[in-house]
C-alpha cells in the first residue's frame, strides 16, 4: 500500500482510459516531481495499465492506479486488476516479429524495482522511480 497517496483512479478496462490517466498523472506530479522524471512514471503508468486492461476478465472489473510519493526522492506506482497474476521472471524481450509483449521489460527498465503481490481474485504491480539524487546516494554507498 501507498503511504503519501499522491492520486488514486479506478477507470474502465479500455485502452482509451489510458490516455486519460497519463494526462492525469502528469498533471498531478508536475508540482512536485521533476520533469525528467515525470514522462518516466507515465510510460511505466501506461505500460501496467495496459498490461492490466488485457489482463482483465472481458471487463469483468475497473483498473486501480495509485500514485504516491513518499519522499522527494521517490515516486510509487500501483497498478491493480482482477487478472489471475504472474510471476516475474527475468526480463526478455520477444521476438522482432511480436507486435506485443515488450511493457514488462520497458518497466523493468524504467523502474528501480518491480514486484507483483497477488491477492485472492487481485493482482497488485508495484514500481518504485527514485529520484537522480537517490540513485547517486545509493552508488556511493556501494
Amino acid at each position: 500500500m501507498i503511504r503519501e497517496l499522491l492520486v488514486e483512479f479506478r477507470v474502465l478496462p479500455t485502452l482509451g482510459s489510458v490516455s486519460a490517466v497519463r494526462r492525469e498523472i502528469e498533471g498531478a506530479l508536475a508540482p512536485v516531481v521533476p520533469a525528467h522524471r515525470i514522462s518516466d512514471v507515465v510510460l511505466v503508468v501506461s505500460e501496467l495499465c495496459t498490461n492490466a486492461i488485457e489482463a482483465a476478465d472481458a471487463g469483468a472489473c475497473d483498473v486501480v492506479v495509485r500514485v504516491g510519493v513518499p519522499s522527494s526522492r521517490s515516486v510509487t506506482i500501483e497498478v491493480e486488476d482482477c487478472g489471475a497474476g504472474f510471476e516475474l521472471d527475468e526480463p526478455s524481450l520477444p521476438d522482432e516479429a511480436d507486435e506485443s509483449g515488450r511493457g514488462l521489460s520497458i518497466v523493468n527498465w524504467v523502474a528501480d524495482d518491480l514486484e507483483v503481490e497477488r491477492l485472492p481474485e487481485r493482482t497488485i504491480v508495484r514500481a518504485l522511480l527514485c529520484s537522480d539524487e537517490a540513485l547517486e546516494l545509493a552508488r556511493d554507498l556501494k
